[in-house]
């Protein structure tokens, strides 16, 4: 076993990374291949029925808008669908205080905002 005191991973990582890690909200559209999915048409009538709902349903939380707009991406649907009513929920979320900024998980929370809620926010 060799002695690995005072020496810094990072070289050694660096070797083993072919490339940086790409969120799933940061791949293109054009990059997403078409994949095969046997309830295709189930998948397209939840994401249709979801979408019809976002207005109305007070119970969203940003999770729930992060997932619908993956699936949105996947599916290649319409972007501009319900754009103004995910941002206006996302911006109901956001919290300033102190010159800092963050995002509570839903427009009624009580709660502090907290890492989670913020990353499907800014996702």
């Amino acid at each position: 076993m060799s002695n690995v005191e005072k020496k810094f991973a990072y070289p050694y990582i660096t070797k083993f990374k072919k490339e940086p890690f790409k969120s799933f909200t940061n791949i293109k559209r054009r990059k997403i291949r078409n994949f095969y999915y046997s309830e295709y048409s189930k998948l397209v009538e939840f994401y249709q029925h979801f979408n019809h709902i976002l207005v109305n349903d007070f119970n969203l939380n940003l999770e729930n808008i992060f997932w619908l707009i993956l699936l949105r991406k996947y599916l290649k649907e319409e972007k501009r669908k319900n754009r103004d009513d995910i941002f206006n929920l996302i911006k109901k979320c956001e919290i300033q205080q102190h010159d800092q900024i963050g995002f509570k998980n839903t427009p009624l929370s009580e709660k502090k905002p907290d890492i989670c809620s913020t990353y499907f926010a800014l996702s």
